[in-house]
């Protein structure tokens, strides 16, 4: 079972993440402390980032590298400000597929 305060905060950073890119071909689930966000098109999901969380509210953000593995993006912060450094470094990499 998901936790509520998990998928409340995947809720919260897909929100931002659609407002900030302007279109809905992002979506955010939850991981453990992390938070995985998606790129969509019909032929499914593709992980292109995510949100380390620290247990204490803060999360770093990072981005998917060409050989399947996460690299972590400068700056760590609460979950809208985290967004913010997410689709501010990584704009141009999430728009629609």
């Amino acid at each position: 079972m998901t936790d509520p305060l998990a998928q409340l905060a995947a809720s919260t950073l897909q929100a931002r993440l659609r407002a900030r890119l302007g279109h809905n071909a992002v979506s955010v689930r939850p991981y453990g402390k992390n938070l995985i966000v998606d790129l969509e098109d019909e032929g499914g999901r593709e992980p292109v980032a995510r949100l380390v969380g620290n247990g204490a509210g803060l999360y770093q953000p990072g981005f998917r590298n060409h050989r399947g593995g996460w690299a972590p993006l400068p700056g760590v912060g609460d979950l809208e400000c985290a967004a913010d450094l997410l689709a501010d470094a990584l704009g141009s990499f999430l728009g629609p597929l």
